[in-house]
């Protein structure tokens, strides 16, 4: 009669038959909730920590690497600065010693090393003069002074004893002349000639006299500033002086 009587327990829920259960398993889950509380805690603790401890270490390695790198830009300013007053330095050396130069010698090279190797053959030409020169002075030295009663004698030694000396002089050249006892006016025609030739003009000349030498200082002014050869005038000159003087 009753088709839908089933058991009992299929209609009764389900009830515990322990009362304090309920309250265990709450229980239980505070003091689980406090312990993952507690793990939570203490993981995020040291996590802040070490990541605290990771950002200290990246900022004091940021810090060393921005000093070191503040350090290699001072290093690379300084390099710097040195090689441009290095450069600076020998571009006005090398001005000072081109100045110094003969034009001719220089002419049609601009390479420092050139004129490197001009300035050591100038060099050793003003050493060579500079040892005639030397030798010329100690013979006037030892000239005795009773020679005068014999210069009808000695005229290839009064030749040995002229010299002459060309340097730069405002804006031309200063010639000093020195001879020994003798006619003076054929030498002295002969360099003049010499001078007109090389382009300058005679400005002044003075002669003077000390015991048995003549000193003639010349000036010459250069038509042409910007060549003036002084050191190959200096030895035309010598040649010039070098003839005998009975030959004209």
């Amino acid at each position: 009669m009753f088709p839908f009587q089933q058991s009992g327990d299929e209609f009764w829920p389900h009830v515990s038959f322990h009362p304090y259960q309920e309250d265990i398993d709450q229980d239980q889950h505070l003091i689980l909730g406090q312990d993952s509380l507690h793990g939570i805690s203490n993981l995020t603790s040291s996590s802040v920590e070490e990541v605290l401890q990771g950002h200290t270490a990246l900022a004091t390695s940021n810090a060393n690497d921005g000093s070191g790198n503040l350090g290699c830009e001072e290093k690379k300013v300084d390099r710097k600065e040195i090689e441009r007053q290095r450069r600076q330095q020998m571009s006005t050396l090398h001005a000072s010693l081109r100045n110094l130069l003969p034009l001719d010698s220089i002419k049609g090279k601009r390479s420092i090393s050139d004129h490197m190797n001009e300035a050591v053959k100038y060099i050793k030409h003003l050493k060579s003069n500079i040892h005639e020169l030397s030798v010329k002075r100690d013979r006037l030295k030892n000239l005795p002074s009773s020679s005068t009663s014999e210069q009808g004698t000695g005229i290839s030694d009064h030749n040995l004893l002229d010299s002459v000396t060309v340097r730069h002089y405002l804006d031309g050249v200063e010639i000093v002349l020195t001879r020994g006892p003798g006619e003076e006016g054929i030498r002295l025609s002969r360099v003049l000639e010499s001078v007109l030739e090389e382009g300058f003009d005679v400005v002044r000349c003075t002669s003077t006299r000390k015991g048995q030498r003549h000193f003639t200082t010349i000036h010459c002014q250069a038509s042409n500033l910007n060549y003036i050869d002084a050191d190959g005038l200096q030895r035309k000159l010598i040649d010039v002086i070098s003839l005998p003087r009975f030959d004209e």
